[in-house]
């Protein structure tokens, strides 16, 4: 005589669903937790290398303007180039926009330019030179320099210079998620008034 199959047995196909659901879970866990370390958007770093003038002149505000010479006053012209690296830690493109670079002298802008749109590549970094011409501008004449205190007129002593630089850009992880990111650099530039050296240099970024 031939037996009938017995009903199946409901409680242990739950218990296979319930085991699946948990182990789908864990897989996707594990799929989140390495996607938001190893390709979560983080900003790039601008790092200044070099700060050089290749030319810085002194004169008298009256050689400038024509006015009557005062001791107070002079005109100060130079050309800055900047040596900066930016590192992209990414795991995709970095592609930034234009960028500006500002140049100030005690909170008054003497000079800007404009970085054209550019990329830097995944996990690497991307080196550029900056070369920027400023007008003469007027700054308070010192008694002496730094390195000539008895020097009177012209001479500005430490000059205190700001620039600025800040890149905006997106970054594109995996060809379909778009991240927005961005890196600054604020410098402290102090120039030797004597032959245009630069004394020291300090930068923050973010």
């Amino acid at each position: 005589m031939r037996m009938k199959d017995g009903p199946p047995n409901r409680s242990s196909n739950f218990a296979s669903c319930v085991v699946g659901a948990i182990f789908v879970v864990f897989i996707v866990i594990i799929l989140l937790i390495l996607f938001f370390s190893l390709f979560k958007a983080k900003d790039p770093n601008i790092i200044i290398n070099a700060v050089q003038l290749p030319n810085f002149h002194v004169s008298s505000a009256s050689s400038a303007t024509g006015l009557n010479p005062s001791a107070e006053e002079s005109t100060v012209n130079f050309t800055i180039s900047v040596y900066l690296t930016v590192k992209n830690p990414n795991r995709g493109t970095f592609n930034y926009y234009d960028s500006n670079l500002d140049l100030n002298y005690r909170g008054d802008q003497i000079g800007f330019m404009v970085l054209p749109a550019g990329r830097v590549m995944a996990q690497s970094s991307r080196f550029m030179a900056v070369t920027l011409s400023v007008q003469p501008f007027l700054v308070a004449a010192a008694v002496g320099s730094a390195r000539n205190p008895d020097t009177v007129g012209v001479g500005v002593g430490v000059l205190p210079i700001n620039t600025k630089l800040k890149m905006a850009g997106r970054v594109r992880v995996l060809h379909f998620f778009t991240h927005h990111v961005q890196a600054s650099a604020d410098c402290e530039i102090r120039i030797e008034s004597d032959d245009g050296s630069v004394r020291s240099f300090h930068c923050n970024g973010a």
